[in-house]
Order: structure tokens, then sequence, then C-alpha cells
């Protein structure tokens, strides 16, 4: 807002009433930039945290799925299931 602009649209404003409206323009000019600051840091903070997530999925693409992994696994829990199971159990 510019003060040629205020004193065109009220005319006989006084310069203390003209500083009062450009100071509480200021302020919420100003109060407005710091709150878009913050969604901007927000939005780049979350902007990474998605690459970063993507980046991640892409290094299981073409992987085994979920229950392949299982399969390689239930050999040694059967092995490791046995080998407990063969402990002997003696109570001090």
């Amino acid at each position: 807002m510019k003060r040629e602009d205020v004193k065109n649209k009220i005319p006989g404003i006084t310069e203390e009433q003209l500083n009062w409206i450009m100071a509480e323009n200021g302020n919420d000019v100003n109060r407005e930039k710091t709150a878009a600051e913050q969604y901007k840091t927000q939005l780049e903070n979350t902007q990474a945290q998605l690459k970063t997530a993507q980046d991640g999925l892409a290094a299981f693409d073409g992987k085994k799925k979920p229950e392949e992994y299982e399969a390689d696994i239930a050999k040694p829990r059967a092995i490791c299931r046995h080998r407990l199971r063969a402990l002997p159990l003696t109570m001090p």
C-alpha cells in the first residue's frame, strides 16, 4: 500500500492517521510474510521427506515380495527352533 493511494482514497486524512494505517498495514504484511516463510519451510521439509521415502521404495523395485523373504528365513528359523528344543533345561 502506498501513502499516496491512501491519501487519494481518504481525502483530508491527517498525517497521524496515515502513519497509523501504514504501520498497521506493515505489521499485517510482515505477519503474513512470516507465515508464508514457515509454510515454505514446512513444504520443503515435507518434499525432502517424500524424496527420501521414494528413494527408499525405489531400492525395492524388482526385489522380492515379503512372502518370498518369509520363505527364505523359514529354514534357518526351523533350525534355531530345533536347536533350542535340544538344549538341556537344568535348574541350579
